[in-house]
């Protein structure tokens, strides 16, 4: 587009100069209201929410960039990574039904529950259903393993969680409704960043806000819950179940750059956690990993998600750090 600058008068005087700088802040601004995504972080309508429309960000690549201090060369290929402190939403209808339905699952609680799990595939799984709440017979098994913790007399738990979300998704559910009034646990626990390191690109950092942002909102909308906050968990650099060299054992479970991020995402989350008294960290990379630092085949069915094996292992793990975490804070 040609934008033809008007004529502007020789500044004879400081009024002339204030009429200048008048002139180029309109034409400024009328550039970047014909161009609005020439910034990556100008904020743009989802046309598809006809009321109280949601404000997103569009992918940014300084969000993807190798940080400073790491030792390689990684050049980065792929970049779909938003802005972390922002909420954003699926358009698949799949995705948007499964936010209803936890809406509703949340809504019909008892409202004294010990303890609510927030998450994407990995703990969508646990619950028995995958890919937006699809249920598959063999799931149902692991969500057996969870029964068998969390819904006894000595604790009560609910998971919401919801396959291939990033925490960007998850504070979309979060801002439309997904913890009602009703709903008071005492205690959350937050398992989310995975996919936004690989799926989306986000390096550590961008990633580690994203984690963050939520921790802030869950504290922000239940107060009086403690927030018991998962390391991410071993997760090599082969995306399940795409690539020629998938059913490769050696490339399938082999940890690479996305674990050593991980690593260095878990202790800032632990450091954040010890700073803050209505939080704590828990890390369960060791149920998943060999002694020679690679992913177990028999504890994950591909290169991130547990099996039912995986599940059997570290689901009491949790159940356990939840009854010591509750019992302190009732001290």
């Amino acid at each position: 587009m040609t934008i033809i600058s008007p004529s502007l008068p020789t500044p004879s005087n400081s009024f002339g100069k204030r009429h200048i700088f008048a002139v180029l802040f309109v034409v400024v601004v009328y550039i970047l209201g014909q161009h609005p995504r020439d910034n990556p972080l100008t904020p743009i309508r989802d046309p598809e929410r006809s009321t109280d429309p949601l404000l997103i960000a569009a992918p940014n690549p300084l969000f993807c960039q190798d940080d400073d201090d790491d030792d390689d060369d990684f050049v980065v290929t792929h970049c779909s990574c938003r802005d972390p402190t922002v909420a954003y939403m699926y358009k698949r209808q799949l995705w948007r039904a499964h936010h209803q339905r936890m809406k509703q699952v949340a809504a019909a609680a008892p409202s004294q529950l010990d303890v609510v799990f927030l998450g994407d595939s990995i703990l969508e799984r646990l619950n028995g259903t995958r890919m937006n709440g699809h249920q598959p017979a063999y799931f149902a098994n692991k969500r057996v393993v969870f029964d068998q913790y969390f819904q006894t007399e000595r604790m009560k738990g609910l998971i919401l969680g919801s396959s291939g979300d990033t925490t960007g998704h998850f504070l979309w559910h979060l801002q439309n409704g997904l913890l009602p009034e009703s709903l008071q646990p005492k205690a959350f626990v937050i398992l989310l960043g995975t996919n936004n390191m690989g799926r989306d690109g986000c390096n550590k950092r961008t990633t580690l806000a994203g984690i963050l942002q939520v921790i802030h909102v869950v504290h922000r909308q239940k107060p009086d819950a403690m927030i018991l906050v998962h390391g991410l968990l071993p997760c090599s650099d082969q995306k399940p179940f795409r690539g020629p060299d998938y059913n490769e054992l050696e490339n399938r479970f082999t940890l690479g750059r996305q674990w050593k991020n991980s690593l260095w995402i878990n202790a800032e989350l632990k450091k954040t956690c010890d700073l803050m008294r209505f939080c704590a960290y828990m890390d369960s990379g060791d149920v998943f990993l060999t002694p020679d630092g690679k992913i177990q085949d028999d504890r994950m069915v591909d290169s991130m998600h547990p099996s039912l094996e995986g599940y059997k292992m570290w689901v009491p793990r949790i159940a356990g750090r939840l009854e010591l975490l509750l019992k302190k804070s009732r001290e």
